[in-house]
């Protein structure tokens, strides 16, 4: 006995019933795939959390700090290209640390076993990932490293005149509001598609990472130092790390 083909109408329906089940499943796993993303990104902030914390305790309690123009920062590990002056660049102005701060851990967390961790689920550089370009609003990795911590809470306040002499390094026992300072986050956040109004991996000055919207984040400050573009969260947080984000 032959068997019967499908007819038009049949091949129709099935074919609408395809592009149903495909439009129930891509967005749940576009939504899975997001999850898993944001949850890498929170486990990568934690650990930069704990390296943190190790930078302060070899460096008198403060936060990650150079001197610009001065502070000799290294693109690639010291250990493979050697740490004289020709294979470094001083950097200025301090603002770019945002930017550069995997610079300064290379005895902290060196690069081979830790800047892979620096880089957002779903990023698409390609090894090798040194020498780093150098340069201002050049990123080298996904997180971007708050600027209030190069300053004092005055520059984002109303106290009184601000100068040079304001730049400088930021204990971590000077941030009143611990657990409601932003310190780092994705700036990138690769692993999603759309990105206009999912919430933002971020860690906080407690060690605690979380996903909180930017749109609920504090309004910030004028940086009475460096006036370059609008005012931005996470850097510009009014009173600097004596404010809070959330």
């Amino acid at each position: 006995m032959k068997s019967r083909g499908f007819s038009l109408v049949e091949l129709l329906v099935a074919i609408g019933v395809l592009g149903l089940l495909l439009g129930v499943l891509l967005p749940a796993l576009a939504k899975a795939r997001s999850s898993a993303g944001a949850a890498k990104s929170l486990a990568n902030l934690h650990n930069l959390g704990i390296t943190l914390h190790v930078y302060g305790e070899r460096n008198r309690g403060q936060a990650p700090f150079f001197q610009p123009g001065e502070d000799c920062l290294f693109g690639a590990p010291p250990e493979q290209i050697g740490r004289d002056s020709s294979k470094c660049v001083r950097v200025s102005p301090v603002w770019s640390i945002e930017w550069l701060w995997p610079m300064l851990m290379h005895d902290v967390a060196p690069w081979p076993e830790h800047f892979e961790s620096w880089l957002s689920p779903g990023h698409r550089r390609k090894p090798p990932y040194w020498p780093v370009p150098v340069g201002i609003g050049v990123r080298i990795v996904s997180y971007d490293y708050s600027r209030s911590f190069v300053a004092s809470p005055r520059v984002w306040s109303d106290e009184g005149q601000v100068d040079d002499s304001d730049v400088r390094p930021v204990s971590w026992s000077a941030v009143q509001h611990p657990s409601r300072k932003v310190v780092m986050y994705d700036a990138e956040r690769n692993y999603l598609r759309t990105r206009v109004s999912e919430p933002r991996p971020l860690l906080f000055v407690d060690g605690a990472a979380s996903l909180r919207n930017d749109a609920h984040a504090t309004k910030p400050v004028v940086n009475r130092l460096f006036r370059v573009g609008r005012p931005r969260i996470y850097h510009d947080t009014p009173n600097g790390v004596r404010g809070w984000d959330f």
